[in-house]
């Protein structure tokens, strides 16, 4: 499960990352929106069906994964379709004609006239048709900003590029995974209601995050968000606290929760958007399904070590 979710992610964010950022920007508010109807639906399925035994449990369970799979299914079928649009097929295509004037460009032994080059285009444009308010790439303009020969990028260039990126999605997942669901649960003693009713709560935030990401900046530059991100370490030091004083006023008081995991949820889903957003655009097209590649590979990476870490974290409790 764990392995086919690591080979769909970032094969999603590596096509996602071939189109404008508003694109990789829909990916995350998706995921964010998952979050929040398997909640929805889980919600539903136990108050539908119960949770009194085990008899009730497995039915409810069996619709939850009804239900999941047929959502699944319209994915699968929404990919194949967005793929057949012309809008789709324009930057699909635009990585491809980056490739093959890169050929161009090094084949030319001796200087090409106006009309050459004219022609050239033409050839390699084909029927390419520019969404609305995006014209077709120039191509003199595509050859100064590139360098003769140059192949694509490596995975180690890619990162010194966007390592400020690189770092906000890895790190935002790791202090995101070190203290929830875990310790974010102890002062519930969890209660498997509340535990929902939390991680609902998240997933509603991080959304929220998400889909903001796209309007409203906040850090101007990507050493900012990096510096921002790295802020994000309050969160372990508060719900550490809670968790550690869970029976005092505060420790056990519901709304300190529930405004907590809101702060958290936000920043979580926000911070994460905004560097998956930022990447791809460091990057020429025929770089940019690789550098959404990489930039999976460090969402990934954090989680990792933001799971491995809570283990003996959790010990703590």
């Amino acid at each position: 499960l764990g392995c086919t979710n690591s080979v769909i992610q970032s094969s999603i964010f590596g096509l996602s990352g071939q189109f404008p950022e508003k694109f990789t920007n829909a990916v995350m508010a998706g995921q964010g929106a998952g979050g929040v109807l398997i909640n929805v639906i889980r919600l539903a399925c136990i108050f539908a069906f119960g949770y009194a035994d085990l008899a009730e449990l497995r039915k409810g369970m069996v619709i939850y994964l009804a239900i999941t799979c047929v959502i699944m299914a319209l994915c699968v079928v929404a990919t194949i379709a967005l793929c057949k649009l012309d809008y789709a097929k324009y930057y699909l295509n635009k990585k491809e004609l980056d490739e093959s004037f890169d050929i161009f460009v090094n084949e030319a032994q001796t200087p090409r006239l106006d009309d050459e080059i004219t022609q050239e285009r033409t050839r390699m444009t084909g029927d390419m048709v520019a969404p609305e308010n995006q014209e077709i790439p120039n191509l003199e303009r595509m050859a100064s900003a590139s360098s003769t020969g140059r192949s694509k990028m490596t995975v180690i260039e890619i990162l010194k590029t966007a390592r400020y990126e690189a770092f906000t999605v890895s790190f935002v997942f790791f202090i995101t995974f070190c203290v929830f669901p875990g310790i974010a649960l102890v002062p519930t003693n969890f209660s498997a209601i509340w535990a929902i009713v939390l991680v609902t709560i998240f997933n509603c935030c991080d959304t929220t995050g998400r889909f903001t990401a796209k309007y409203l900046n906040l850090f101007k530059t990507a050493p900012a968000l990096a510096l921002a991100t790295a802020c994000r370490s309050v969160f372990f030091v508060t719900f550490f606290l809670i968790a550690w004083y869970k029976d005092s006023t505060v420790g056990s008081n519901h709304a300190v929760w529930v405004v907590n995991m809101m702060f958290f949820g936000v920043s979580n889903g926000y911070l994460s958007t905004r560097g998956m957003m930022l990447a791809p655009a460091h990057f020429r097209e025929k770089d940019r399904q690789m550098a959404g590649f990489v930039m999976a590979a460090m969402n990934l990476v954090g989680i990792i070590l933001g799971a491995l870490a809570a283990v003996p974290l959790g010990f703590a409790f």
